[in-house]
């Protein structure tokens, strides 16, 4: 089922970047034309800066560098869905691999998928004896326990008796299972920004790159060639995101099922400790997940993400109140029974 859920935004993806891919040359003569404009403009400036200040050998220099910017526009918009497109993809998607191990939109869903399932699943096994013979010398028989707990499950006792611990277990499993579900919200709808940006840098580049030519207008170029680049990391980050995200989930799903226990309410106990820090983990992952194309555009920029805002909604904002109320509960001087009643006897 994961992997036909997984092949679903798989080829949903593969229809959006085909359908954006399709309007991403559509600009490219217009490029040219531009950029053959303003290569007639900068040489006809530097020749009007060279009759003006006879500065023959600045001029010859500027001369080499227009050309030499202008061979590059050139070769640019010569193979622009090849060249640019298949650079920016191909390094997205090395990364993406080498990162995180997967560089598909269906791997990630299904790895996603996976770390889910694993919150509810229990792999604890019971300490059993491997092999315990030994045909030489019988004396010499060992046995080789297998990881795990004395304990493998709890009997219907100890579930009454702690009923409450074994209710807030499974809420705390349903609230991560929830946030997972976030978590593939969250990773989708940024993996579809990402392409958007990259869909729509590559179909206004042709217009945006000849600019590179004159050395005054050569932010335009640069302020693409960033857009480009975080677009790419945005899709490198995300993949590294999700497989952090269900690596720590597998981890302390792992480690619980080892802790060894010697009775049913010791099991109890340490599946609720592991569902609440799995509540946790799945929280922080959810929480990265939304600034990813922040720390994207920061990998460039050199800044990081905030927790500006974090704790105003609509929770954070009752909370609060409630602190507020109590704070001014707790400073009100109270009133002795002498002044309650001298405060009464003076009313009429």
């Amino acid at each position: 089922m994961a992997v036909e859920f997984g092949s679903f935004f798989d080829s949903m993806y593969s229809a959006a970047v085909a359908q954006m891919s399709a309007n991403a040359g559509a600009l490219v003569t217009d490029g040219q034309d531009l950029a053959g404009v303003l290569l007639l403009i900068t040489l006809g400036w530097t020749i009007a800066i060279w009759m003006l200040s006879s500065d023959g050998v600045s001029a010859l220099m500027d001369s080499f560098g227009i050309i030499a910017r202008y061979s590059i526009v050139a070769v640019l918009l010569g193979s622009w869905l090849a060249t640019v497109g298949g650079f920016f993809q191909g390094n997205a998607n090395d990364l993406s691999q080498r990162l995180a191990g997967t560089s598909s939109i269906s791997d990630t869903v299904n790895i996603i998928m996976a770390g889910a399932g694993r919150l509810l699943a229990s792999e604890r096994m019971s300490e059993e004896c491997t092999d315990t013979t030994n045909s030489a010398d019988p004396q010499l028989s060992t046995c080789n326990k297998k990881p795990g707990a004395a304990v493998q499950s709890a009997s219907w006792a100890d579930l009454l008796l702690n009923f409450p611990m074994v209710l807030m277990t499974w809420l705390l499993r349903l609230i991560a299972l929830l946030t997972m579900g976030l978590l593939l919200a969250a990773y989708l709808s940024v993996i579809f920004m990402a392409e958007i940006m990259f869909g729509l840098g590559m179909t206004l580049g042709p217009v945006l790159v000849p600019w590179l030519i004159w050395q005054r207008t050569e932010w335009l170029f640069d302020g693409w060639l960033k857009f480009m680049i975080t677009s790419m990391l945005t899709k490198v980050v995300a993949a590294f995101m999700v497989v952090t995200t269900t690596g720590l989930v597998m981890t302390v799903k792992k480690f619980a099922e080892s802790v060894p226990v010697s009775s049913g309410e010791e099991l109890l106990a340490v599946d609720e400790t592991a569902a609440l820090l799995l509540c946790v983990v799945c929280a922080i992952g959810v929480f990265l997940m939304w600034q990813v194309p922040q720390l994207a555009s920061g990998l460039i920029s050199g800044g990081s993400f905030s927790t500006r805002g974090f704790g105003s909604g609509f929770v954070g904002r009752n909370s609060k109140r409630v602190a507020q109320d109590v704070n001014q509960g707790l400073s009100k001087p109270r009133q002795g029974p002498e002044e309650t009643q001298s405060s009464q006897g003076k009313k009429p």
